[in-house]
C-alpha cells in the first residue's frame, strides 16, 4: 500500500531527527480492528530507526507478522516479559509504604505468576489491612480477592461473550485440559474454536507443552471462575463435571487424575462409588510403583464406611499402615478385610486370602518371631495364584527376613534374591528397590563389600531408571556406597556419600532410612576426631529415637557414643553409658533385624572397652576373661557368617592377646582376619584400633607374611594407619592419668601431691613416668601430647 509506505517514510523522518533514544508505546492494541493500521505498524517496525522502539500492549494477540520478526530478531513477546520472581518483589516493594519480609513477598509474587496488574492489585490490598497475620493474607489472597475479583470482572468475564464465559466456568474445575477432556467435559462441539478464541485473546491461558495441546488457567483467574461457578450452580452440577473429567482420564488411562476428580466430585454430594472402584483398580498398582504416600492419600479421602465396605480397600489401607509402622491401624483394616472376605463366595475370596496372608507376613516382620512369618509366608504361597508375582515378590522377602534373623545369610540372600526378580517382572518396584537394599546390607554382615556395591550400584540405576522409586529407598543405594568407603577407610568419600544419602531419606520420614546414613557420618567423625561434628550427629541420632520411640537406634547410637568415648580414653564415662545400657529391652514391635544390629554393635563397643580400659588400668585378669569370653563368641558368631562383625572383635581379641603376652595366639588370629580382610579390602577394622594394632602388625610382619597374608595388602593397610596417629606402646595407669590432668590444670609437683595425697618423691616419679611414656621432656610437651592423645581436653581456641 503506497500510501502507507508514504505515510511511514514521513514518520520515520520524523523520529530520526530526534537524537535521543526513543520509545514509542502503543497501549490497548485490542482496540485496533482497521487493516489499513495493521499495515502501518508492520511496515513502520520493518523501517524503524536503530535507536527507536515500539512497544505494543494488547489482550488479545494482535495479526501482526510475529514468526517474521521473531526470525530476525527483532521481537521480544510478552510472554518473555511476564516478571520474574525478583522482578515482582522489587516492583512490591516500590509499591508498598511499609517494609514486609522479603520471603512473604516472593510468595506473593509466586501467587501473581509475574502477572504485573495483579502484583499492583496485591500491594493496594496490603496496603489496605497493614503488616498483620501474613500468613493468613497469602491464605486468602486468590481470585476471591476483592481487588482481584472487581477487576477481572469488570474488566475481563463480564466482557466476554456469553458462550466464552460458559465455557470458562465449566472448565474451571480442571487442573489441566486439552481439546479431548474439555469436549467431555462440557459436551460442546465448539470447543477448538473457544480454546483458539481464549489463546488470541489471551486469556489468562498457560500452553504446557510446546505443541500447544494442554493447557491451564492463571492460578487467580481460575479461583475466580470457580468462585463464580460455585455461586451460579448447585453442587450436583460441579460433580457431574468432575465426574466427566474422571470418566475421560480413566478411559485415557491417566489413573491419577480420574482418582482425584472422583474423589473431589464425592466429595461434593458424599457419593464415592465411582473414586472407590478406581482405587481397588489402580491402588495396588501405584503401590507396586513406590507411590505409598499417594496411595495414603487417596485413601484418606475416603470416609472410613467407604473404605471399610470393599476388603481390597481395607487390604490396601493396612498395607500403607504397615509401610509406616502404624500397626494398630494396619491390624485393625486388615481385621476388617478378613471379615469382609468370609462374606465372599469361595471363588471371589480365594486370591484376596492369599494377599492378606501375605499382609500378615508382611506385618509379622516387625516383631514377631521368625518361626510367625515363615508361617504367615508359606500360608501365603500356598494361597496365591502363581501369577500374583507382586505378592509372591512381599512374601519372599518377608521371608528373607525371618532366614536373617535365624542366622542363615545364605537363605536370606536367596529369598531377597527371588523377590528382587519377582518384583522386576512384575513392575513392583517398591519391594524390587526394598528387597535390593536388604540384600545390599545383608553382605555388609557378611563383609562381602564388592556384592554389597554391586546390589548398591544396581538400586541407584532402579532409582534413575524409575522416578517413582520413593527417593528414601534410593537413598540406601548411597548409604551402602557411604559403608563401603568407610569399611575400606576413604573416609572422605563416605561422608560423601553419607551426606548425599541423608536429606532424601530425611525427606522419606522412615527412620530405617534415616539412620543408615546417620550411623555412617557418626562413624566418620569419630574416625575423623571430629568431637563437635560426633556431638552433632549423636544429637540427631537421640532425636530420631525418641521422635519414632525406637529403642534399638537410641541403643546403636549410644554404642557409638562408647566408641568415641574409648578412643578418648574416658574409660569411667564409657562403662557407665554401657551399664545405663545392660537392662535395656527392646520393644517387640521394633524390627528384628535392626534389634539384632544394635545389640552386636553393644557387644562389640563393650568388648573394646573392656579391652582399652583394661590395657590402661593393667588388668590383667578382665583382660584375660575377654579373652577367654571371645574363644566362645567368634567362633558362634562366625557360624552365622556375620563375618564382619568377627573381624571387629577378632581385632580386639588379638590386641588383648598381644597384652597378655599371648603373641603366638595373636598372631594366629591376625593372620586369619587378614586374609579375610584382604578379600574385600577391610581396612577399618585395623586402623580404628590406633597405633597399638599398627605396632602389633609391624612387629609381627614376618610372621603374619609367614602365615600367608598377602604382603601387598599389609603394606597397603600399615600405609592407611593415620601417621599422626601417637605411638603409645604402654597405657597410662589410672594414677598417671589422674596426675596428667592436673598437670595439664598448671599443679606444681608439689601442689599435685598434695591433692593426691601423696608424698612429692611420689609425684615426681609418676611425672617422670608420664615423660618416660609419652616420649616427652618437659610439661608443655606432656600437656600437648596428652591432648593429641584426648587424656584431657583441649582448651578453647588452640
Amino acid at each position: 500500500n503506497r500510501a502507507v509506505e508514504l505515510l511511514v517514510a514521513a514518520f520515520c523522518a520524523d523520529l530520526a531527527a530526534v537524537p535521543e533514544p526513543l520509545l514509542l508505546v502503543l497501549d490497548d492494541y485490542h482496540f485496533i480492528a482497521d487493516e489499513f493500521i495493521h499495515q502501518f505498524v508492520t511496515t513502520l517496525v520493518d523501517n524503524l530507526p536503530a535507536t527507536k522502539h515500539l512497544l505494543v500492549l494488547s489482550r488479545s494477540v494482535p495479526p501482526l507478522p510475529r514468526s517474521r520478526w521473531l526470525g530476525r530478531g527483532q521481537l521480544n513477546l510478552v510472554g518473555d516479559l511476564r516478571l520474574s520472581t525478583a522482578d515482582s518483589v522489587q516492583l512490591l516493594e516500590r509499591r508498598l509504604s511499609n517494609p514486609f519480609p522479603t520471603e512473604f513477598l516472593g510468595e506473593l509474587a509466586a501467587r501473581t505468576e509475574g502477572w504485573a496488574v495483579g502484583l499492583q492489585l496485591a500491594a493496594l490490598s496490603l496496603q489496605q489491612v497493614g503488616a498483620g497475620d501474613l500468613t493468613t493474607f497469602l491464605d486468602h489472597f486468590a481470585g476471591g480477592n476483592a481487588y482481584i475479583r472487581d477487576y477481572l470482572l469488570d474488566e475481563v468475564l463480564e466482557r466476554l461473550p456469553a458462550a466464552q464465559r460458559t465455557f470458562l466456568l465449566e472448565t474451571s474445575l480442571l487442573e489441566r485440559f486439552n481439546l479431548q477432556l474439555v469436549e467431555a467435559v462440557t459436551g460442546r462441539s465448539d470447543c477448538s474454536q473457544l480454546l483458539q478464541a481464549l489463546q488470541t485473546a489471551n486469556l489468562f491461558l498457560i500452553p504446557l507443552d510446546p505443541a500447544r495441546e494442554w493447557f491451564r488457567y492463571h492460578h487467580l483467574w481460575a479461583e475466580l471462575l470457580r468462585s463464580r461457578l460455585r455461586a451460579r450452580s448447585d453442587q450436583v452440577q460441579q460433580a457431574r463435571l468432575l465426574e466427566r473429567a474422571a470418566r475421560w482420564h480413566q478411559r485415557v488411562g491417566q489413573y491419577d487424575e480420574a482418582i482425584q476428580y472422583a474423589l473431589a466430585a464425592g466429595a461434593l454430594q458424599d457419593a464415592y462409588e465411582q473414586a472407590a472402584d478406581l482405587i481397588v483398580e489402580n491402588g495396588i498398582l501405584a503401590f507396586t510403583a513406590g507411590r505409598i504416600e499417594t496411595v495414603g492419600g487417596w485413601l484418606a479421602a475416603l470416609p472410613r464406611p467407604v473404605l471399610e465396605a470393599q476388603p481390597y480397600l481395607c487390604l490396601l489401607d493396612a498395607f500403607v499402615h504397615f509401610s509406616h509402622h502404624n500397626f494398630q491401624a494396619g491390624e485393625h483394616s486388615l481385621a476388617r478385610a478378613e471379615f469382609l472376605v468370609e462374606l465372599l463366595p469361595d471363588e471371589q475370596a480365594g486370591n484376596l486370602l492369599g494377599e492378606i496372608a501375605t499382609t500378615r507376613a508382611v506385618r509379622a516382620a516387625f516383631g514377631l518371631p521368625p518361626a510367625e512369618i515363615i508361617r504367615q509366608a508359606e500360608l501365603a504361597k500356598t494361597l496365591l495364584d502363581p501369577e500374583n508375582l507382586w505378592a509372591l515378590a512381599s512374601v519372599n522377602q518377608s521371608l528373607g527376613v525371618a532366614q536373617w534373623i535365624e542366622g542363615d545369610l545364605a537363605a536370606a540372600a536367596e529369598s531377597f534374591g527371588l523377590a528382587v526378580r519377582q518384583a522386576a517382572q512384575c513392575g513392583n518396584i517398591y519391594i524390587q528397590g526394598a528387597a535390593l537394599a536388604y540384600q545390599s546390607f545383608l553382605n555388609a554382615a557378611s563383609g562381602q563389600f564388592s556384592r554389597m556395591g554391586a546390589m548398591a550400584d544396581e538400586l541407584l540405576a532402579l532409582g534413575a531408571a524409575q522416578p517413582t522409586l520413593p527417593r528414601s529407598v534410593v537413598s540406601v543405594g548411597m548409604s551402602a556406597r557411604a559403608y563401603i568407603a568407610l569399611a575400606q577407610f576413604k573416609l572422605e568419600e563416605a561422608m560423601q556419600w553419607g551426606e548425599r544419602a541423608l536429606p532424601p531419606a530425611e525427606a522419606g520420614g522412615s527412620a530405617d532410612f534415616i539412620f543408615l546414613p546417620l550411623s555412617c557420618l557418626t562413624v566418620v567423625a569419630i574416625a575423623q576426631k571430629d568431637w563437635a561434628k560426633l556431638a552433632e550427629r549423636l544429637a540427631a541420632g537421640r532425636m530420631l529415637a525418641d521422635t519414632h520411640n525406637l529403642v534399638w537406634v537410641r541403643h546403636f547410637m549410644a554404642s557409638l557414643e562408647v566408641m568415641a568415648l574409648v578412643d578418648q580414653r574416658r574409660y569411667d564415662e564409657a562403662g557407665a553409658l554401657l551399664s545405663e545400657m545392660q537392662e535395656v529391652q527392646f520393644r517387640p514391635e521394633e524390627s528384628q533385624v535392626n534389634t539384632l544390629q544394635s545389640r552386636m554393635e553393644i557387644y562389640v563397643a563393650s568388648c573394646r572397652w573392656r579391652l582399652h580400659a583394661g590395657r590402661s588400668r593393667q588388668d590383667s585378669a578382665g583382660l584375660t576373661a575377654l579373652v577367654d569370653e571371645l574363644a566362645t563368641a567368634l567362633p558362634e558368631i562366625d557360624a552365622r557368617a556375620l563375618h564382619y562383625a568377627w573381624g571387629r572383635l577378632a581385632a580386639v581379641a588379638a590386641l588383648a592377646q598381644v597384652t597378655l603376652g599371648q603373641t603366638e595366639a595373636a598372631v594366629a588370629l591376625l593372620a586369619r582376619l587378614l586374609r579375610l580382610a584382604a578379600r574385600e579390602q577391610w581396612r577399618f577394622v585395623f586402623v580404628s584400633e590406633g597405633a597399638p594394632l599398627a605396632t602389633v602388625l609391624a612387629d609381627e610382619r614376618e610372621a603374619l607374611l609367614a602365615a600367608g597374608v598377602p604382603a601387598g595388602f599389609l603394606q597397603e593397610l600399615m600405609a592407611v594407619f593415620p601417621q599422626t596417629t601417637p605411638d603409645w606402646p604402654e597405657p597410662l595407669t589410672e594414677r598417671e592419668q589422674e596426675v596428667v590432668a592436673l598437670i595439664a590444670a598448671g599443679l606444681s609437683n608439689q601442689e599435685i601431691a598434695n591433692q593426691l595425697t601423696i608424698t612429692y618423691g611420689t609425684a615426681k616419679r609418676h611425672v617422670n613416668n608420664i615423660y618416660a611414656k609419652l616420649g616427652v621432656n618437659s610439661r608443655a610437651q606432656a600437656i600437648l601430647k596428652a591432648q593429641e592423645l584426648g587424656m584431657v581436653n583441649t582448651p578453647p581456641g588452640t
